[in-house]
């Protein structure tokens, strides 16, 4: 567990990458992580947050990048259990 005073001694950048680094280890060791999915959710989950910057004054096209993020997630969602089905044969 991470205390309140490791917080306030290390900077958000110096957390961040730790976390990075110790989940990229765990990926490594443990086996059946898909690594690759991973690195996009995180490559991407970094371009979004760069692009919808929330310390910027909110632009009027944010609200609808949202929402098509929202539905990109719940199509991919929908789209996972059905092919994930397969894998799990009626008896």
């Amino acid at each position: 567990a991470i205390s309140a005073s490791t917080l306030t001694t290390i900077s958000m950048p110096e957390f961040v990458i730790g976390y990075i680094m110790m989940f990229g280890l765990f990926g490594i060791v443990i086996s059946g992580v898909d690594n690759q999915a991973h690195l996009g959710g995180f490559l991407g989950g970094y371009y979004i947050s760069r692009f919808m910057d929330p310390l910027e004054k909110e632009r009027g096209d944010h609200l609808l990048i949202a929402l098509i993020c929202i539905v990109l997630t719940a199509l991919s969602v929908v789209v996972s259990v059905v092919t994930g089905l397969k894998f799990f044969p009626a008896n």
